[in-house]
């Protein structure tokens, strides 16, 4: 056709082709301008099939007036052939411009926000694009992004039955459109009805490629391929390229969840994931560049006031939601235990059954609240670089916490206090009285990353709190593979500025290397990133999701004694609530056997085989051995402390507990959590004045933080005031809705078509809680006469409910006998609930909680 005249358009060139047409760059000689030209082949063009469709294309792209979506002019039919004119894109298709190893963060977010924007329009319109894929999106020379293509888009109320035929080449052909395979959605490839959900998942393998350079599913044949969208979970991006933030993979994570209902609900919402994390990078960016100290001004003065996210009380969360409350988790920071290590390699990480070691040159009983140590804090470090090195100074403050807080003359703030003073604007000695510290350690961290070459510039300061004076200060500008004598330099400076004199076991231990292997380091401290963070997942999840970069540290250097320590306790965490996997304790068992074959003296060695015994086995008798025989060697160590009154707090000593508790505030005075763990305690012996008086310390701490509203109501309900408990969760200054919360307060005073409606909303907005949010919808139903409805929500998920029942989880034993008892398997209910007090039976804590379970499927049998 190239040449030819058709109508008013002169074909100058072939732009390209696909199942629904060929397309040619034309001119248009009566308005003079340039326009792309497209036709049905000849031999298509006697299907009435295929011209009814390429008009609806037509029709279709007239409706979407939007600047990322390619605007159509005119729908005509001239010398016997159809078609239709639309802009001429000038640029290149996104399938063309994707590196091998993905692309630049800045490009994504240039890319990722307009075509989720233009796709929004579209299904505003009740439009679905159904075969979305890079080579349908293309990028001007002038970098604005076009959607294309939208041939094989479908009215959301169209009847139009969908074809199963798939297409697997990037064109799709004759007999085999509706898609490309690579692209298409589970829901898609099963032939179903299509909503704007699948586009969603459709966008989230493009974004997925741009930001590895893969795809997230491969096979090589149409089988495999379509096995492996259906079954497989793909490697997070983060994962694959450590530089790209973590929130990035977040949200890339959703777009791709295999039921339509765990994914974001509409592609607006992914718009405005993207354009927030933008806004944020560019911030922080800009921040980064002007963070330029004037002389003799310390950190703090220059600190713009920000939101710091608090640490949270972990919640056994399935729990929770059988017994109207969520009964308190143990906490898995091992922030100052890190880096202490022990060259002699005690023989006492064997002698689990002895009493707990004692250092030679250290008093045993050192008092947590002694005024003879110089109390500090270590603020978060400024990170100077990008926001993807967020986690690297994150790291390199934990690390100096670490090191400091092993000398027996110091006392040092924990990090989940000392988190709340990242960006802030008070003074020092505003600091210095909410903390109770004399002195302040604070600094800016910039990684600078050159090609091959990696150096990293540290300028610490410490600060005398009661005048605000500078006791010392340095710059410190260093290749990577020195970072770990670097930080224990800092930390011997701080040391001697202060006049602490060290004992030699514990300048040893400063001088600790753990590994030699940079990369490995990096895959640690992010790790350790997320298994600090507070994120809208459960416990179990974010304990999966720190594993895979503590494996990939193991993996890049099999003699990390620490990161095999942090797997084994990731691991046993992931069990202890909930993860679904019969390999997660033996697991556990294998990366702690190792960390004692590499550095059998080590704390945190020893305090990973705590949480071993705590997490993995629940022998609370040889876990609290374990953090004794630590807390004799770290008697300042807050995280330790604590440790002791969670197995007390097990163990039924609750007064005990308390205690124990409340010596760990001392060294975390502005944590939200330990005040929580301390109300729970108290809660546990039925004082619910003290249990008030703590919660609200806590909630003062911590405002916007929604699960301790959820407790304080839940708290009331126990006390038997639930006007007071609805007064809560009503005036809650938090955007969280609180579904579980509300359910149980509308159930317990038998509102059911509103506890109905808290559950169904639950299971839309927090797929997270998908097993716990669908029994709520089952009880709220049965409780409605509506039998029959309950028990095919409960039929869809018993599969992933029996396989979390029989990991050897008390959360997944309570699950399991729940749904058997409302679906009237009665004999497999008994036994499961029966299986649950089997496993918690030594815990005096939450093993009544199994009694109570099996009370409760007892009337629902």
């Amino acid at each position: 056709m190239i040449g030819q005249t058709i109508g008013r358009y002169k074909i100058v060139g072939k732009l390209g082709e696909g199942g629904m047409g060929e397309v040619y760059r034309a001119e248009d000689t009566t308005l003079d301008r340039e326009v792309a030209f497209k036709v049905l082949p000849p031999g298509l063009a006697q299907s009435q099939e295929r011209l009814d469709r390429f008009e609806r294309e037509a029709k279709v792209l007239a409706a979407l007036v939007h600047p990322n979506i390619v605007h159509i002019y005119t729908i005509e039919e001239a010398d016997g052939i159809r078609f239709l004119t639309m802009e001429l894109i000038d640029g290149k298709p996104l399938s063309e411009l994707i590196p091998p190893n993905g692309m630049a963060l800045e490009e994504i977010f240039t890319i990722a926000a307009p075509l989720a924007d233009a796709l929004a329009s579209a299904h505003e319109k009740g439009i679905i694009h159904r075969d979305l894929k890079p080579a349908n999106v293309m990028v001007t020379n002038d970098g604005r992004v076009k959607v294309l293509d939208f041939g094989l888009a479908k009215l959301s109320h169209d009847p139009t039955p969908i074809s199963t035929q798939l297409a697997t080449e990037p064109l799709t052909q004759d007999g085999l459109i509706l898609g490309t395979m690579p692209y298409m959605s589970p829901e898609q490839l099963q032939g179903k009805e299509l909503d704007g959900r699948s586009d969603v998942f459709s966008l989230g393998v493009m974004l997925y490629e741009m930001a590895t350079g893969e795809r997230p599913f491969k096979g090589d044949t149409s089988a495999t391929l379509i096995m492996s969208i259906g079954r497989d979970t793909v490697p997070e991006v983060d994962t694959i390229r450590a530089e790209l933030p973590h929130h990035l993979g977040r949200v890339i994570g959703r777009c791709l969840e295999k039921d339509p209902e765990d994914r974001f609900q509409s592609v607006k919402d992914v718009r405005n994931e993207f354009k927030s994390l933008q806004k944020e990078t560019e911030s922080r960016a800009i921040s980064a560049t002007h963070a330029v100290a004037t002389p003799g001004q310390s950190l703090w003065q220059r600190r713009r006031p920000a939101l710091v996210a608090v640490g949270l009380a972990a919640a056994a969360v399935a729990l929770w939601f059988v017994l109207r409350a969520r009964q308190p988790e143990s906490k898995p920071e091992t922030a100052a235990v890190e880096s202490a290590g022990d060259s002699a390699g005690e023989a006492a990480m064997e002698a689990t059954s002895a009493e707990p070691p004692q250092s030679s040159d250290r008093a045993p009983d050192t008092d947590t609240a002694s005024n003879d140590r110089k109390m500090i804090v270590v603020l978060p470090f400024e990170n100077l670089g990008s926001l993807e090195d967020d986690y690297f100074a994150a790291g390199m403050t934990e690390e100096i916490t670490s090191r400091l807080a092993m000398v027996s003359g110091m006392g040092v703030i924990s990090r989940k206090s000392a988190v709340r003073y990242a960006n802030t604007d008070k003074t020092m000695q505003e600091i210095g009285a909410e903390l109770g510290v004399d002195y302040v350690l604070e600094g800016t961290v910039r990684w600078a990353k050159d090609g091959d070459s990696s150096r990293v510039r540290i300028t610490p300061q410490l600060i005398q709190v009661s005048d605000d004076t500078h006791l010392w200060a340095d710059t410190y500008d260093r290749v990577i593979e020195d970072i770990f004598a670097l930080q224990s330099e800092i930390a011997e400076s701080v040391i001697t500025e202060l006049g602490v004199n060290l004992l030699d076991t514990e300048r040893q231990s400063l001088s600790v290397k753990p590994t030699d292997n940079p990369a490995a380091y990096q895959a640690y401290l992010q790790g350790l990133e997320i298994w600090n963070q507070v994120v809208n997942t459960g416990w179990s999840e974010r304990a999966r999701r720190a594993s895979k970069m503590f494996e990939r540290a193991v993996v890049l250097d099999p003699t990390f004694a620490q990161a095999w320590a942090r797997l084994s306790q990731a691991k046993a965490n992931e069990h202890f609530n909930g993860g679904i996997g019969s390999d997660l304790v033996p697991v556990a068992k294998a990366a702690l056997d190792r960390a004692i074959e590499l550095a059998p003296g080590a704390p945190y060695v020893r305090f990973a085989r705590g949480y071993y015994h705590y997490y993995g086995l629940q022998d609370f008798d040889r876990a609290l051995q374990d953090f004794e025989a630590i807390a004799a060697k770290l008697p300042n160590n807050a995280e330790v402390i604590e440790a002791i009154g969670f197995i007390l707090r097990r163990q039924g000593r609750f007064e005990e507990s308390s205690a124990a508790l409340e010596r760990a505030q001392v060294l975390d005075p502005q944590s939200a959590m330990t005040w929580f763990e301390i109300a729970t305690t108290y809660r546990a012996q039925r004082q619910f004045d003290e249990a008030f008086r703590s919660l609200d310390r806590a909630i003062a701490l911590a405002p916007d933080n929604a699960s301790l509203h959820e407790s304080k109501a839940s708290f009331l309900t126990d006390a038997g005031n639930l006007d007071a408990a609805r007064t809560v969760l009503s005036q809650a200054p938090v955007t969280d809705p609180m579904h579980a919360a509300w359910f149980w307060l509308e159930f317990i005073e038998r509102n059911f078509d509103a506890a109905l409606e808290h559950a169904k909303a639950m299971a839309r907005e927090q797929p997270i809680d998908r097993l716990a949010a669908d029994w709520l919808r089952s009880e709220a139903l049965f409780q409605l006469a509506r039998g029959e409805e309950a028990r095919n929500v409960l039929q869809e998920v018993i599969g992933e409910a029996e396989a979390l029942g029989e990991s050897g989880s008390t959360v997944g034993a309570a699950y399991l006998g729940l749904f058997y008892a409302l679906l009237d398997r009665k004999e497999e209910a008994i036994r499961m609930a029966q299986r649950g007090i089997e496993l918690s039976a030594n815990d005096l804590f939450a093993g009544p909680v199994a009694k109570e379970i099996l009370a409760y499927e007892a009337t629902a049998l």
